[in-house]
């Protein structure tokens, strides 16, 4: 008898896909391991697709922004709903609102909007099957929180150039969109693959802002952005102040 999951899991042997090798064959099987384990009602839903691989495709948003936004860990401990929420954390820290998306849904209903939930994108070529089922997966949720009725600011993430002819799948035009700048690249190559990734989503999609969580952009992107500083900047501002 097959595994039954109750709440989520898109994906019961994704992992496999790690030891695949890296430049696998992009084909209609990926789509279907996700049909395929999409079992729980909390995440199917009747969603635009887009693109050869039918990412799901979200609402646009546009919202009044929050003064503030924070981790999703904390949504249970504070009253302030006029907060935002945001998923810019290690993936073990945020599995859970995958595989348990329930409790998050109920949760989120209460606050003024959330960011969509952020899993790891890769620049490393050996991690393109991973980061290519991680975009998957964060597709899904950001249509499922809007779904359930949850204002959820759509996510950009990009990864190796390999997966170029996915990244703007599933992201909708004239919407804001939510970017993690927390790492910004360790080499020059690195910082100009961001920088151009971001200039070809405002030219296919056209964004109204870039919610931008973590550092500055490090260049004119050519329309609004929303600045949240991240928790490791103001650590480290706060150490520079206690050394002087």
């Amino acid at each position: 008898m097959a595994k039954q999951y109750s709440e989520g899991v898109l994906f019961p042997d994704f992992d496999s896909l790690i030891t695949k090798p890296p430049m696998i064959a992009y084909d209609e099987s990926i789509r279907l391991r996700v049909i395929r384990g999409a079992i729980s009602p909390y995440v199917i839903g009747n969603y635009e697709m887009e693109g050869e691989l039918h990412f799901p495709k979200a609402a646009a948003v546009n919202i009044t922004l929050p003064e503030r936004i924070i981790p999703f860990d904390e949504a249970r401990k504070t009253l302030d709903t006029q907060v935002g929420i945001h998923h810019f954390m290690y993936d073990d820290r945020i599995c859970t609102v995958w595989t348990r998306p329930l409790p998050y849904i109920l949760r989120y209903r209460h606050f003024c909007c959330v960011l969509g939930v952020d899993f790891s994108v890769y620049n490393e070529e050996e991690m393109i099957p991973i980061s290519l089922m991680n975009m998957i997966k964060s597709r899904y949720l950001i249509c499922t929180f809007q779904k359930y009725g949850i204002p959820t600011i759509p996510l950009f993430t990009f990864g190796h150039p390999a997966l170029e002819r996915w990244w703007y799948d599933g992201i909708p035009e004239y919407s804001q969109i939510a970017i993690c700048n927390v790492s910004i690249g360790k080499t020059q190559e690195e910082r100009e693959l961001r920088q151009y990734a971001i200039n070809g989503l405002i030219k296919h999609k056209h964004p109204t802002t870039l919610v931008v969580y973590g550092r500055p952009l490090a260049f004119d992107p050519g329309v609004e952005a929303k600045f949240y500083e991240g928790k490791l900047s103001k650590f480290k501002k706060a150490y520079r102040h206690e050394d002087n």
